[in-house]
Parts: structure tokens; sequence; C-alpha cells
């Protein structure tokens, strides 16, 4: 969406928490052209259950060239980190 000269996209991150044990997660934006909003950044997952994590990524309209590739970190506390990549759509 385009709103006071900026173009926003929104999207999940959807958890899943495999272990037999509670699992905490944090999520954090890495792609230094944008401005990410994740209002649970940080989230613990009960064993075998999952949760879906909003984001939401701003870019003032003025610095939007097109359709721009975009990341977000996903840590698993003391254990491994994936990369997530999608790419943030708008109007010029």
């Amino acid at each position: 969406t385009r709103e006071n000269g900026q173009v926003r996209n929104s999207f999940e991150v959807h958890l899943v928490n495999k272990e037999s044990a509670p699992v905490t997660y944090t999520i954090e934006g890495t792609t230094p052209t944008v401005s990410y909003i994740i209002p649970t950044p940080k989230v613990e997952i009960e064993s075998l259950g999952s949760r879906r994590i909003p984001v939401f990524i701003t870019m003032p309209q003025s610095e939007f060239q097109g359709d721009t590739r975009v990341k977000v970190k996903v840590v698993r506390v003391g254990g491994e980190t994936k990369e997530l990549t999608t790419t943030f759509l708008g109007a010029r």
C-alpha cells in the first residue's frame, strides 16, 4: 500500500516448533534500505506449537525503484539461524 509518501508491505513468518520442549526465536530485518516493524521480535513457542508473526516493511516512495528483495533473519536462541527472502512489491 502507499500512504503518506511511504510504500508499505506486510507478510507473516510462520514458525513451527517440532521439539519436545519450548523454543525461543528472535526475528529481525536485515535489509538496510527498508524499515521494519516486527511487533513480536522475540517469541517462545511451546512444544509442537506454531505461531505466525507479522512483519511490516516500509520504504519512502521517492526511493522505491521497483520490486525489491528484502530479508528477515530468524534465530533459534541457542541454535540455528535462517535467513528468509521475500519481495517488496509496490507501484512507483
